[in-house]
């Protein structure tokens, strides 16, 4: 159930973005307690999204433009501070970025499996008897 809670924070960022951030706090933290170990990544990602995008409301409401100026301003430097300790948090758990090459070829498998599939004429949605053996 806490992934599920997690997946309904997701799925809420996605479509309303980081709005007053309450509704995704609650939910993290009503899922937070369900892993105590604390490496559950999907809420750390939700966490860098709520702090990015507090990060950038605080950049628009205090008309800092560039990187370099948000230690110039103490509540977008704190924001920043937030998302960076989260940022090395999901680096500590030992997430890693998918190379390009090996996304490229994941994507190359993908297709060529989606050809197949319409070149047999089978969209996958439709339901087959497993007893029924096909040509």
């Amino acid at each position: 159930m806490a992934d599920i809670i997690v997946q309904l924070a997701f799925g809420y960022y996605r479509k309303f973005g980081g709005t007053d951030g309450k509704f995704i706090t609650d939910c993290i933290e009503t899922a937070k307690p369900y892993f105590p170990k604390n490496n559950n990544l999907a809420l750390y990602f939700m966490y860098s999204n709520l702090y990015a995008y507090e990060l950038m409301q605080s950049m628009r409401r205090n008309g800092v433009d560039k990187i370099i100026d948000i230690v110039s301003n103490p509540s977008t430097n704190e924001a920043y501070k937030r998302w960076q300790q989260n940022e090395l948090q999901i680096s500590e758990l030992g997430y890693q970025d998918q190379p390009k090459d090996m996304y490229q070829e994941m994507m190359k498998y993908h297709e060529f499996r989606g050809s197949v599939q319409s070149n047999k004429q089978f969209d996958g949605k439709r339901r087959r008897s497993v007893f029924i053996k096909s040509k």
